[in-house]
């Protein structure tokens, strides 16, 4: 109902035979987590979490993508919240990789949570190509590149991965492709 979901799965698993994504094959259980305004609970967060450890025998779950975090805060790992870290604990002890998008705060210091935990491969956000000047989240870069840190994205030296998550191409309700700009 707010399309987030929809796009980051189509950056992962779209079959498209232009836009592919980037595991075409893989399989998707989609847990939602977050109302239609893209707002919600920590708790529902752990809850899904909680679910798909229950439940990663029956869907063959591997992996936990979150591309959410706390909004307003950005973090560092002395001073991250512990809301559900006995869930990201739970999951990575039963051998489930977990994701997590690192915000759009543009902050150098620190990243949200749930991506500053240890238990949580954290990663923020580049160009794909040359796009000019761009303007999101209260940023502009007046020029971007490939493979260019996008200005909204957090990053900070606990930071653990960068990946394509600016105007890059997925799926969208009703007509796909859509262009897709998140960390």
């Amino acid at each position: 109902d707010n399309g987030h979901g929809t796009k980051v799965a189509g950056v992962i698993a779209s079959n498209h035979t232009t836009n592919r994504g980037i595991a075409p094959n893989a399989n998707i259980a989609a847990i939602k987590v977050l109302d239609s305004n893209n707002v919600g609970l920590l708790s529902n967060v752990a809850n899904g979490i909680d679910w798909c450890i229950t439940n990663k025998n029956n869907y063959n779950i591997k992996v936990i993508s979150m591309s959410l975090g706390t909004t307003g805060s950005v973090y560092t790992p002395l001073t991250k919240p512990t809301t559900i870290d006995p869930a990201l604990t739970n999951a990575y002890n039963n051998n489930l990789a977990l994701v997590a998008s690192s915000g759009n705060d543009g902050s150098t210091t620190g990243i949200q949570y749930p991506a500053v935990s240890p238990y949580v491969i954290s990663v923020s956000s580049v160009y794909d190509a040359t796009l000019g000047s761009l303007t999101a989240y209260g940023c502009t870069d007046t020029t971007t590149l490939a493979d260019q840190v996008a200005c909204y994205g957090n990053r900070a030296p606990f930071l653990n991965i960068m990946a394509p998550g600016t105007m890059i191409l997925t799926t969208s309700q009703p007509n796909p492709p859509f262009f897709f700009t998140s960390s």
